[in-house]
């Protein structure tokens, strides 16, 4: 008879860096990321001593940016095994080994003393923290199933559920609109932009000069974004001849929760809304918002108002030559405070 090899069949597999067991209780894989931050950990220890070495600023940054997300990848789909006190422990036990590094403090001393000291949050709290906006960024994608709540009582949750619970917890709308979308690459561009560059002292000297000099049958566009206490608001102002004639004014109320980069993209988007009647124009729109013009020449997008201000651009682009200017805050002073 012939001798044969019989090779058992693994637990668990890896796969995109998380070890799924037979179980998916994810054990194994709390167990690889805490045994992979310590040895990390233990490598920088060696470069630390009670009065020597790197300093503690030094060693909390290695820990929040090099340690910790090793402990966070992909946190959302194994988030329901920090519900046992195993698992918890072992992720702690890391932490606790970062904080003693940093402040000399005794092996004795426990966990929650060293988060009060060195003002850092439980892991375990920011691993809820960083399971729930990796499933925001999938909800806004459109890519978050939603799994029916558990029949029958004693039926384990997944971790589908559980982050819908911290985010009902953090009492955030669920039907909001995101911002956030799937990147886009920025291909067409009708339209020309115009930065101070490396060169931002004299552009800001010239800039006033640039504005006179303006052809009197070019259409000029002065927009405008901010948001103060008593909410968030964009504005638009179009003037021809010179800004001596004034064909068209705008302000607009955003929600409370917009940034002011969303009000100065919003500025924009109105204001190439209202001027898409024209065609064969030379067009000139201002924006103090430098910030605005980067993101809309990126070539990978990921914000809806980014891409909504984008396509405006580019649908009165084609019909009339269009140009994207950056003008500093004030600069003309007029058309400037009448967008403000």
């Amino acid at each position: 008879m012939c001798s044969l090899k019989l090779s058992l069949l693994s637990t668990s597999a890896k796969f995109l860096g998380v070890t799924l067991d037979s179980k998916l209780n994810f054990n194994e894989h709390i167990t690889n990321i805490t045994n992979k931050a310590t040895a990390s950990l233990m490598q920088c220890r060696k470069a630390v001593g009670p009065t020597w070495g790197l300093t503690p600023k030094t060693c909390s940054w290695i820990y929040k940016a090099i340690i910790r997300p090793i402990l966070t990848y992909c946190c959302s789909v194994w988030i329901r095994s920090t519900l046992t006190n195993m698992n918890a422990t072992k992720l702690r036990r890391v932490q606790a080994l970062a904080l003693r590094i940093m402040t000399g403090a005794m092996p004795s001393t426990p966990f929650i003393s060293l988060n009060q000291l060195t003002n850092t949050t439980d892991i375990i709290f920011h691993l809820q923290g960083e399971s729930a906006k990796g499933s925001e960024r999938l909800r806004a994608y459109g890519n978050l199933s939603r799994e029916r709540l558990p029949p029958i009582k004693g039926t384990i949750k997944a971790h589908t559920t559980i982050n819908n619970d911290f985010m009902a917890e953090l009492d955030i709308p669920s039907n909001a609109e995101r911002d956030l979308t799937v990147p886009t690459l920025n291909l067409e561009q009708n339209f020309t932009t115009t930065t101070p560059g490396d060169h931002s002292n004299s552009y800001r000297e010239q800039l006033q000069n640039t504005i006179d000099s303006t052809p009197s049958d070019s259409i000029t566009c002065y927009t405008d974004g901010s948001k103060t206490d008593e909410g968030c608001g964009a504005g638009f102002i179009i003037t021809t001849n010179n800004n001596d004639t004034t064909l068209h004014e705008g302000s607009y109320r955003l929600p409370d929760y917009c940034t002011v980069f969303q009000a100065e993209l919003t500025a924009i988007t109105e204001a190439c809304t209202h001027l898409t009647s024209n065609n064969n124009k030379h067009i000139i729109i201002w924006t103090d918002s430098l910030s605005s013009i980067q993101a809309i020449t990126t070539l990978n997008i990921k914000s809806r108002t980014v891409i909504e201000c984008l396509n405006a651009l580019n649908h009165l682009g084609t019909t009339n030559t269009l140009e994207l200017r950056w003008i500093a805050a004030h600069t003309e002073r007029t058309t400037e405070q009448q967008s403000n």
